[in-house]
């Protein structure tokens, strides 16, 4: 158990914008010690913070704006990682292990794990099964979700559940899994996932091609997709993404000339570039790092400005110039903005939006960017969840009559509301 001013790490978010107040964190060991947790605090009336790597960037993971008694359940020591079943391709392992951890454990037995994104090395198990979590290889393997194919939970009344299963196909009832995946803990506290692996990766062929707007960046794709070369990866970054990036890491132009937009591609084949186009194709393996790097380190370089809000959308792919255009337009009105950049995953239309500058308790850039989002139909929550601090923005995209089933659900699975509260 961390008490007092060791709290501090468990208490505020991997950004610094979200942070609160909690009685201690508690980091279990093993799932029987997460259930007596729980049943502990359900007895006391204390509410529950899950925390995995705590790298989520919408305030779900730590006790922002929580006023109620509350302990922050550290899941990082559930580090069960079983010996891959290759004659079932899959993998169980606990909360607590680390993307990172779990490709390199898949690919020593011959196989890849479908998910990654930059913040493998921290990111937990547990963490992005909550936020079903997207990254680089959605295009290709889909997002958490697709690769799940059980859960061990513990509920909020310390009882422990498991529905990890044993087969492919299992139509015996509910598929309690599956509501658990996006749920962020306000269902039930994930200790264990069964997680489907994939075949081994072909050699691949990445390509750097300067664009001249996002919608010229999925037709891109889109022709690409269409000619029969498997996409294993479709990232793109604006200019502004670009000249941060290589700003802060000393960077080499990756074009002979500026684009609007890059698009960076992963393929199993190559590809002709049209003669209108400037491109480059990775030679060798440090050049496959080094064009992965201009996208990597997006995030990472524009947060040596102070005060970045980083916001994720998706928008359908017909709106994402209607979108950033707007963006350009309302962006300087607001106040404090100092400097923003776009960059993401064009080929689902999630973009990522991190703007620098206005003090981190102003919501009203964050308000902007939503608002026009969902203006071009698009979702407020792509991959990195919903939290504590868009809740109020659901409205703009859902239902009345969606949000009274959400409402239900919890109240069944959470009676006593103790479970994350305030996210959803």
């Amino acid at each position: 158990m961390v008490t007092g001013s060791a709290l501090l790490g468990f208490t505020s978010d991997w950004s610094g914008r979200f942070t609160g107040e909690a009685l201690a964190a508690v980091r279990p060991k093993n799932t029987e010690q997460v259930a007596a947790v729980i049943r502990a605090c359900a007895e006391a009336g204390v509410a529950v913070i899950p925390q995995g790597g705590n790298t989520g960037l919408v305030g779900g993971s730590v006790p922002y704006k929580v006023t109620e008694p509350c302990i922050v359940l550290v899941l990082t020591k559930l580090q069960r990682l079983d010996a891959v079943d290759t004659a079932n391709n899959c993998v169980v392992a606990g909360a607590g292990v680390t993307i990172a951890r779990l490709r390199a454990h898949a690919q020593a037995a011959g196989f890849e794990y479908g998910v990654d994104l930059a913040a493998r090395d921290s990111a937990t198990v547990g963490g992005t099964v909550a936020t079903d979590a997207g990254g680089v290889r959605v295009v290709y393997w889909g997002t958490t979700r697709a690769q799940v194919l059980g859960l061990e939970v513990v509920g909020a009344d310390g009882e422990i559940v498991d529905a990890l299963g044993a087969v492919e196909k299992d139509g015996a009832g509910y598929d309690i899994s599956a509501a658990l995946v996006g749920s962020e803990g306000t269902l039930g506290v994930i200790t264990a996932a069964r997680l489907r692996l994939q075949s081994p990766l072909p050699e691949l062929n990445k390509f750097l091609i300067g664009c001249k707007s996002w919608g010229h960046a999925r037709e891109i794709f889109n022709k690409v997709a269409m000619s029969g070369v498997g996409v294993l990866a479709a990232e793109a970054l604006d200019l502004a993404t670009m000249q941060t990036v290589r700003e802060v890491n000393s960077l080499p132009p990756a074009l002979p000339n500026d684009w609007p937009v890059y698009l960076l591609l992963e393929l199993d084949g190559v590809i002709d570039m049209p003669q209108d186009l400037e491109a480059t194709m990775a030679m060798d393996a440090s050049d496959r790092l080094r064009l992965w790097k201009y996208r990597e380190d997006a995030s990472v370089s524009i947060s040596t400005h102070p005060n970045v809000h980083k916001m994720d959308v998706s928008l359908p792919v017909q709106h994402l110039d209607d979108f950033t255009k707007s963006l350009a337009e309302e962006l300087p009105k607001v106040a404090g903005v100092a400097r923003w950049v776009v960059f993401g995953h064009v080929a689902e239309g999630n973009l990522h939006v991190d703007v620098a500058g206005p003090e981190f308790e102003d919501f009203e850039v964050d308000e902007v960017v939503y608002r026009l989002a969902a203006k071009f139909a698009g979702s407020v929550a792509s991959e990195h969840g919903v939290g504590r601090v868009k809740p109020h923005l659901l409205e703009l995209v859902r239902q009345p009559s969606y949000m009274q089933t959400i409402k239900r659900v919890k109240s069944a699975w959470d009676p006593n509301w103790l479970l994350n509260p305030g996210v959803l």
